[in-house]
């Protein structure tokens, strides 16, 4: 059975914490324009502390397995062009994974009234577990209960067959601690 999820990784939350003010997103801006590369950046920052030591590796492996080119043209120009709006209207950057039906990759920006939203759609593959047991941020689906759906993870019932499923942050979906 095909399922969603939306969460935050490890990534997203540095991004998060540092994309806060026009200042900090003209900064981030800089950055992304002069890195060579997406995953190089992300060395940079697991060398300095910033992201945890898979980080670099594990948006390598992403990468890769999005046609690796492709990948890194749609989030350095989707980046640039939130960055923009994000100066333009004074507000911070929030980010968000989300498996999508589909099977292409694709960065969606949102206008939102206090920050300006990504939103990374990432293909589904069955065999992947989505979610980070790393990221401090939780996410929770609620939903008609069906124990083929996130098998094993505790379920909170709020009645008539709805419940509500944490798959993301810590105490969420076993095996979810990929990003």
């Amino acid at each position: 059975m095909s399922q969603r999820a939306v969460y935050k990784t490890t990534n997203a939350e540095y991004l998060d914490r540092a994309l806060q003010s026009p200042d900090d997103v003209q900064q981030a801006l800089a950055r992304l324009t002069d890195a060579s590369s997406l995953v190089e950046r992300a060395e940079a920052l697991v060398s300095s502390g910033d992201l945890p030591d898979n980080s670099a590796t594990d948006l390598a492996d992403f990468s890769n397995r999005m046609n690796g080119g492709t990948f890194e043209q749609i989030v350095r120009a989707g980046f640039r062009e939130a960055m923009q709006l994000a100066i333009q209207r004074g507000q911070p950057i929030e980010t968000f994974w989300v498996t999508a039906t589909g099977v292409d990759f694709e960065l969606h920006i949102c206008e939102g009234r206090r920050s300006v939203v990504l939103f990374f759609f990432v293909p589904r593959q069955e065999e992947r577990k989505y979610g980070s047991t790393r990221a401090l941020a939780r996410s929770w689906v609620v939903r008609l209960d069906d124990e083929a759906v996130l098998p094993g993870v505790p379920r909170k019932h709020l009645g008539d067959s709805i419940v509500k499923i944490q798959s993301s942050g810590e105490g969420g979906w076993p095996g979810g601690d990929l990003y």
